[in-house]
């Protein structure tokens, strides 16, 4: 878990299951997975403003919004910040891949936020007991890849 200024936060079980019914990360799990998922998480609150990471810092896992709406940003050559999305509740981000990846952009609470956050090598254990949810990281890549070359292809122009 990065140290910002996150706290560790309860989150009711019904938000959380309802969420993770919803999330394309875990909506194919029933509810044993659900609950095996939810064995493997912790809850964290972030206030409006403050960051869940920031771009270059080292991610540990991945976090799943609860509630609340995270604006990821990303810093350019020229010293601007970009907004390039927005997550809402159930989407995931951070670092989708056993072991530790680099942030690529920075993730603001831009209202309280509320996520579930999945350390990577507890992220590795899931994937071997449930593989449809590795299926779905393998959509979640491949839907950012799209946005990313998109995005590439529209500043281009």
């Amino acid at each position: 878990m990065p140290s910002h200024c996150s706290e560790p936060h309860v989150c009711p079980p019904e938000l959380r299951d309802r969420v993770m019914q919803h999330s394309p990360l875990t909506s194919s799990l029933d509810a044993a997975g659900r609950t095996a998922f939810d064995s493997q998480v912790v809850a964290h609150a972030w206030a409006e403003g403050e960051p869940l990471y920031t771009q270059g810092e080292p991610l540990r896992g991945l976090y799943m919004v609860m509630s609340g709406v995270v604006r990821l940003t990303q810093a350019t050559d020229q010293g601007h910040e970009l907004t390039v999305d927005l997550c809402g509740e159930g989407d995931v981000l951070g670092a989708m891949m056993p072991g530790e990846v680099q942030a690529t952009v920075t993730a603001w609470a831009t209202t309280t936020v509320c996520c579930l956050f999945l350390p990577a090598e507890k992220l590795t254990r899931m994937v071997g007991a449930h593989p449809q949810v590795g299926a779905a990281m393998l959509h979640l890549q491949q839907r950012t890849l799209q946005e990313a070359q998109t995005r590439k292809v529209h500043n281009a122009t």
